[in-house]
């Protein structure tokens, strides 16, 4: 399917289990778009006891990718100030998750399709260079959920950036839903856990985290900080795997299973949303304001961080000990045999 300036084609009507299967056969190799980094799953040395861990709640300037990018700066400097090593921004925080999707026919799409693509980022361009800088300038590791363009063709993103470097790239295997009607899928072999300042660091997007290959892999890659990555919860489409309590529990379920800690970050949603995109009928009743749940989850599971109220923007923190981060995984990879005629 293509429209005006976009393109669209991915593993559309092939299983999750497929999709992930496939680009897992090449994990391992590294990235070959992704700036030169330590050894991927090797920890970095540690160099202070306690870290203090960032996950950002916070609505982004909709579909405005460099005002969106002010405030991501702004947000990072705040976590800087607050203490914080690494801050961490949900799924395609830039340039704002595409709510329009899951609304009215093509028509009502086409033109927010279009503005989407224009406002997505690019991997290597002024405005990746400029958070590169500002990583540099703050001393902070930064996670970061992105729209990323290349050429009319758009990914959901994440970028791993540490004090000026860019450590590691990847894009979502297989988008959710209406997220193919804009989204193609990612690369085979572009998923690592790379070395950073505070630790061997990976991340997933949304319904990444519940993938069971997925989670197997980044476990037996050496994963020691994990970011969980969502995007708004306002957003209430009657799908209750959606939900903030079903996500948040994976989250938690991801951290207690690998013994990792666990950073979610979320967006919001306000009433400025239906003012500025007003949505078709039914939107405003599926769209409410609110919808942030920003948590961080210690090794076991446990919340860690002290929540907002789902309407503010803000950031949780936790600290976290260096040796907790260097601790044993909990994940035993090869607990039995899986057999046609039973569990071995």
């Amino acid at each position: 399917m293509t429209t005006a300036g976009f393109s669209r084609r991915g593993f559309l009507g092939t299983s999750a289990a497929a999709v992930v299967t496939a680009a897992l056969a090449g994990a391992g190799q590294a990235p070959a778009a992704t700036a030169a980094s330590p050894a991927l799953g090797a920890a970095s040395p540690l160099s202070k006891d306690t870290y203090r861990l960032a996950a950002v709640q916070a609505e982004p300037i909709w579909y405005d990718v460099e005002a969106t990018a002010d405030k991501t700066i702004a947000l990072m400097a705040e976590a800087k100030n607050n203490g914080a090593d690494v801050v961490a921004f949900g799924e395609t925080w830039l340039p704002g998750y595409p709510i329009f999707m899951w609304f009215g026919d093509e028509a009502y799409k086409a033109p927010l399709r279009d503005l989407y693509l224009r406002n997505s980022v690019i991997r290597g361009g002024p405005l990746h260079r400029r958070l590169e800088n500002a990583t540099k300038d703050l001393g902070i590791t930064l996670v970061i959920g992105v729209s990323e363009r290349a050429d009319t063709k758009m990914y959901i993103g994440t970028w791993i950036l540490d004090h000026g470097t860019t450590l590691h790239t990847q894009r979502k295997l297989k988008p959710s839903g209406p997220e193919w009607d804009l989204f193609h899928s990612g690369q085979q072999g572009t998923y690592q856990i790379p070395a950073t300042s505070v630790g061997a660091l990976g991340a997933l997007s949304c319904n990444e985290n519940r993938r069971p290959l997925l989670r197997d892999k980044m476990y037996t890659m050496g994963e020691q900080i994990h970011v969980s990555a969502w995007p708004c919860f306002a957003l209430d489409v009657g799908i209750y795997g959606m939900s903030h309590l079903t996500s948040l529990e994976s989250s938690a379920q991801y951290a207690a299973e690998g013994g990792v800690t666990t950073l979610a970050p979320t967006l919001i949603a306000s009433e400025g949303y239906h003012l500025k995109y007003p949505l078709p009928s039914g939107g405003k009743e599926a769209l409410k304001p609110g919808g942030g749940y920003a948590m961080i989850f210690d090794r076991d599971g446990k919340r860690v961080a002290d929540p907002l109220d789902p309407t503010t923007e803000g950031i949780v923190y936790a600290d976290v000990s260096s040796s907790a981060i260097l601790g044993p995984n909990n994940y035993d990879e090869k607990p039995f045999v899986v057999r046609r005629d039973g569990l071995q």
